[in-house]
């Protein structure tokens, strides 16, 4: 396809127009960045002016800080229990120097500064107020006398300040304190001075122990030096810097460190790059490492000072523990030394004891000898003696004899006369008690055959009573009208309709066992089974009843024969 006719509308180009639009677009753009330059310019000043407030903020805590501490010192120095350090002679010397160089300090540099800000104050005024503006010389002249006098007290504050450097190094050399954070507490080494004085049993022993203080410190020393060595190369590798530059550096760092983390290392290296201006970037951030890495050994040094101090009150206990026990283990030792001592005593006495116990027994076993013979002799004296009343009173007991075995037949016969007339008395006495039972008997014998005869009677009767009235019950009814006959009552047949079958039992004689002594009874329930199973004629049921008792009395006592009924006869 032919692309020729598209190009018919093709215009020329206008070179003067372009270039005036160039112009234009140029003018813009110069504007745009001016104002661009003038927003991160402004924005830079803010954010200068907030890290400058940040630092301000951060000083004036630190001044409050200080402030407070001092404060506290203040009211712990007037306390009635400080006051002799107000007293002495040294004190009081640099309390007068201190309020002197205030008073200085107020004539030289405050004065001046409130007598500047009083002529401010009217210059303004009056420069508000008329068009007579006042000659600013006097002012000018003020603020060069004010930094005439603050460059005095710089200087002396240099100089007094190189004075106490000086001084303190002096006091420190003296008494061999080393200002270095990380160095070792001098006086916190070796063995503790109250140590010397612990309870022991034995000196050698406590000496060893003490020792143990040397070995702990030796190690934590080393690794102590090891840290110093590391924070002394770190501060030798800043050749360039000052050490008022170093000291700064670590104050600041310090302050800065009570801050929050966030952010922290950004305002110390702003702060940093406002004190130190002729240092660059590269310089800062190496400072900045070394103070990092330096605090970083404080702490580990910090640390370490407290697991030694930790560590030494440890073995401060530890010692004093096996002292104590020592102490106990030595007390028991003397105690069993002097139980065996005593044991020892003990044995001597006791073997003496023995020695006089066996001479005792000795002489006792000669004096029982002693009285064994004498016993013997007297024993033999008395048998002599003995037998010769023996000897004299044998005639007297042949006699006896004699005189026995001729009475013996005599009294043998006594004997049995008296023993049958005794039996005698006994048979008649018993005939007469059997004569007067068998009465009693044969009485109640008979009382009781009256009373069975008339209960049998009365039985008798009644049963013809009532067949009597059982043959006229058919007549009566039929004789009877219908009315009387459904009014009459029959007394005895009612009453036995009405009452139950225990009353109408109980009018008549019981002569079997009760229902509840049959229940009650094992041979009769047994002889129910059997009769219930079918098997109570069966040779199983005689074999099984021939094992059972009857739990109830038969009543043989209460059976009277026959021939003892008719040899009594009924009365």
């Amino acid at each position: 396809m032919d692309s020729r006719p598209k190009l018919h509308n093709i215009k020329y180009l206008d070179e003067r127009r372009i270039s005036e639009m160039t112009e234009i677009f140029r003018a813009k753009s110069k504007d745009i960045e001016a104002k661009i330059n003038a927003l991160s310019e402004a924005r830079e000043q803010m954010k200068n002016a907030h890290i400058l407030n940040q630092i301000m903020n951060v000083w004036r805590e630190e001044a409050v800080r200080l402030r407070s501490e001092e404060r506290d010192a203040t009211a712990s120095l007037n306390d009635p229990g400080f006051k002799w350090i107000l007293e002495d002679p040294s004190v009081s010397k640099i309390l007068d120097q201190i309020r002197n160089s205030a008073g200085e300090f107020e004539d030289i540099v405050l004065r001046p500064l409130w007598t500047m800000r009083k002529d401010l104050k009217n210059w303004i005024a009056r420069k508000k107020d008329s068009f007579d503006v006042p000659s600013p010389d006097p002012i000018k002249h003020i603020i060069s006398n004010i930094r005439n006098s603050v460059k005095d007290v710089q200087k002396s504050l240099f100089s007094e300040e190189f004075g106490l450097h000086t001084e303190t190094n002096e006091m420190g050399s003296l008494f061999g304190v080393n200002h270095n954070p990380i160095s070792p507490d001098v006086k916190e080494m070796g063995v503790p001075e109250e140590a010397w004085d612990w309870s022991t049993p034995d000196e050698g022993f406590l000496m060893i122990l003490l020792a143990e203080f040397i070995k702990l410190d030796a190690a934590f020393f080393n690794r102590l030096e090891s840290i110093q060595s590391e924070y002394k190369s770190i501060q030798d590798s800043f050749v360039d810097l000052t050490q008022k530059e170093l000291d700064l550096s670590d104050y600041l760092w310090d302050i800065f460190q009570r801050l929050p983390r966030s952010g922290r290392k950004k305002l110390v290296s702003e702060c940093f790059s406002k004190l130190f201006v002729e240092r660059n970037k590269e310089e800062l951030q190496e400072i900045l490492q070394r103070c990092e890495h330096g605090n970083l050994l404080k702490e580990r040094a910090a640390t370490l000072k407290r697991s030694w101090f930790a560590a030494r009150n440890d073995l401060c206990t530890r010692i004093k523990s096996t002292l104590a026990q020592s102490l106990e283990f030595a007390e028991r030792r003397r105690i069993q030394v002097e139980e065996q001592r005593s044991q020892i005593r003990m044995y001597d006495q006791l073997h003496e004891q023995v020695r006089r116990w066996r001479e005792e027994k000795a002489e006792l076993a000669e004096l029982e000898e002693r009285e064994e013979l004498r016993g013997l002799v007297a024993e033999q004296e008395h048998q002599a003696v003995r037998k010769s009343k023996n000897k004299s009173r044998r005639p007297r007991t042949r006699r006896k004899i004699v005189t026995h075995k001729v009475m013996k037949p005599v009294l043998k016969d006594r004997e049995a006369g008296n023993e049958s007339a005794h039996l005698a008395m006994l048979r008649e006495a018993h005939a007469k008690q059997a004569k007067a039972d068998t009465v009693c008997l044969l009485e109640a014998e008979r009382r009781r055959l009256l009373k069975v005869k008339r209960n049998n009677q009365q039985v008798e009767e009644k049963m013809t009573s009532l067949d009597g009235h059982m043959q006229d019950r058919p007549e009566l009814f039929r004789q009877q009208p219908l009315g009387v006959r459904q009014e009459q009552h029959i007394p005895h047949l009612g009453d036995m309709g009405d009452r139950s079958e225990e009353a109408y039992t109980g009018e008549f004689k019981q002569r079997t066992f009760p229902r509840d002594h049959l229940c009650a009874d094992r041979r009769a329930q047994l002889i129910s089974m059997l009769y219930s199973a079918g098997l109570f004629d069966s040779n199983y049921a005689r074999a099984l009843m021939g094992t059972v008792p009857s739990n109830l009395s038969t009543g043989k006592d209460k059976l009277i024969s026959e021939e003892f009924r008719t040899s009594f006869g009924d009365k």
